[in-house]
């Protein structure tokens, strides 16, 4: 055997650019500040090198060329950022806390971008799966799967930390750490309701402190549900809806976040996803759908060619799943009107406190909603290049009580209207009507942008906006498209078919390949903390 002189064997210093590119971008993301850190030759190559980081990245996540929020990216940046997510999260990272606004905009940064993997061909897998595949979404899923990682991070607003004895006034304006951690818990999608969550031992909480003594009894359920029916918080500045009290439009992601726990206790009593996969694939699936477009259209129903429907940017049109939860009213009076001194320490409940939580028991309404776009008006004082900004998309249908009243006959008519607020998300306006009288509104945002699959979360209220209420949380989701061969006022076989697909744990799409979402060691997580 003859061996090749010394001075013959190459290295990776002595391969020509374009090779060592096509070595290189098969290393783990994380591995490329260990390469850059060798010598000098591979420093100056991978530092800056924009076309090796993106197809890096892309290796990985979706190719955001498709989404509005991809123009000018700095590949390096991008993916430096996601590296550091996923150490940030990962379970062996220890000071969590001070990394909330980082995580924050990074998940929210790669929701926007997030895109199925070929538009063209994308398909539901079943008909209840009425979400578009995505990488971001899946690997997003693996990076929050440790509890303590959801905890740090979903975890914080204003109702986590009262239940960990924190919580004795309220924060006016709310902090800016409780708005993103509730956020990031809506996008999620899976409220939280295991009292795990509070975090029994944690330094925030003492042995001594009754408040989580209550907290292990009721469970979180109860200071969202305390928020939730809070009928102070129903006022013109926050317009009746989950909106801050400042008369700027702009959503309260905690108001948002108590509506989703209360809304999926409602569900999990009535044993909804257990019996229908369409609970599951909404309540149950961390991250998918929490982006713009993600909705999949039935297979089988041709596009419609209404000029309004094709105008229409939120894609309004369609067959609705709805859930409404209330008190009963005796419960509700009692809560707001007669609950005024704070338990174990007879304190009076002032107007910057929360009131206190009680045990009562909450029913949920489940329904069917189909509407259909009546109106597209344009806003005036915009210009018409500002796309759909510049529209409000009226809209008008029936709805049909699904479970909740035995035979009683409780259908509706339901009109309404959809624009997006000052800060970019989708808020929906409905008004049910009944016998000729407009009786119901709610307010509520749709959780991921236009066109997402994700739910509308809100509260409905009297129409009038009585002071004494009643006052509710309310969700709903679309799980069908509008036929435009069937008659608007009655549902078809194509409204409801996704409501009969079985229960169980729907597959993951198609079009994402199962070793490309898997985050381990040999990919681009671990427990390390330097670089």
């Amino acid at each position: 055997m003859i061996l090749e002189p010394e001075t013959q064997r190459l290295g990776l210093t002595t391969l020509p650019p374009e090779i060592l590119h096509n070595v290189l971008c098969f290393v783990r993301p994380r591995d490329l500040a260990r390469v850059s850190r060798t010598n000098k030759h591979l420093n100056n190559f991978v530092q800056n090198n924009g076309p090796l980081c993106r197809e890096i990245y892309l290796r990985l996540l979706d190719d955001p060329s498709e989404s509005a929020a991809s123009a000018d990216l700095d590949w390096q940046h991008e993916l430096q950022d996601f590296v550091r997510l996923t150490r940030v999260c990962d379970k062996a990272w220890r000071e969590k806390a001070p990394e909330l606004s980082f995580v924050h905009d990074v998940v929210v940064r790669v929701l926007k971008r997030s895109s199925c993997t070929d538009r063209t061909s994308v398909k539901r897998t079943r008909n209840a799966v009425t979400f578009s595949p995505s990488r971001n979404t899946a690997l997003l899923a693996q990076i929050f799967a440790d509890e303590s990682t959801r905890r740090e991070f979903l975890c914080q607003s204003f109702i986590w930390q009262r239940a960990r004895g924190k919580g004795k006034y309220f924060d006016r304006p709310p902090k800016p750490e409780h708005q993103m951690s509730a956020k990031l818990h809506c996008l999620y999608g899976v409220p939280q309701l295991d009292t795990a969550m509070i975090g029994k031992g944690s330094a925030e909480v003492t042995p001594t402190d009754q408040t989580y003594e209550d907290a292990e009894q009721h469970g979180i359920f109860a200071y969202a549900l305390a928020k939730v029916y809070d009928l102070r918080d129903f006022h013109p500045h926050a317009t009746w809806g989950p909106f801050l009290a400042d008369d700027s439009g702009r959503v309260d992601w905690e108001r948002l976040e108590a509506i989703m726990i209360v809304i999926k206790h409602g569900i999990s009593r009535m044993g909804l996803e257990e019996e229908h996969l369409l609970f599951d694939i909404c309540w149950n699936r961390p991250f998918d759908g929490a982006w713009k477009n993600s909705y999949v259209p039935m297979p089988f129903i041709r596009p419609a060619e209404d000029d309004l429907d094709k105008e229409d940017p939120f894609g309004v049109s369609g067959t609705y799943l709805r859930v409404i939860c209330f008190l009963d009213y005796g419960d509700f009076f009692n809560f707001n009107f007669h609950n005024g001194v704070v338990e174990h320490t007879g304190e009076l409940v002032t107007n910057d406190m929360p009131r206190p939580v009680v045990s009562v028991g909450e029913a949920a309404r489940l329904m069917m909603m189909k509407i259909h776009v009546t109106k597209i008006e344009k806003l005036e004082g915009r210009d018409e290049d500002k796309g759909p900004d510049a529209v409000v998309v009226h809209f008008a249908g029936f709805t049909e009580l699904l479970h909740g009243f035995g035979s009683q006959n409780l259908s509706s008519t339901i009109k309404g209207k959809v624009r997006f607020t000052p800060d970019g998300e989708v808020r929906w306006t409905t008004i049910s009507v009944f016998a000729g009288q407009e009786r119901w509104s709610s307010e509520g945002i749709q959780i991921g942008g236009p066109k997402s699959a994700k739910c509308i979360v809100g509260n409905w209220f009297d129409v009038n906006h009585d002071p004494t209420g009643p006052v509710g949380p309310s969700a709903f989701w679309k799980i069908s498209d509008r036929d435009p061969e069937v008659n608007d006022d009655k549902f078809s076989t194509s409204d409801v078919l996704p409501w009969f697909s079985p229960s169980g744990n729907g597959p993951v799409p198609d079009e994402v390949e199962a070793e490309e979402i898997i985050l381990d060691d040999h990919s681009i997580s671990g427990s390390e903390t330097d670089d």
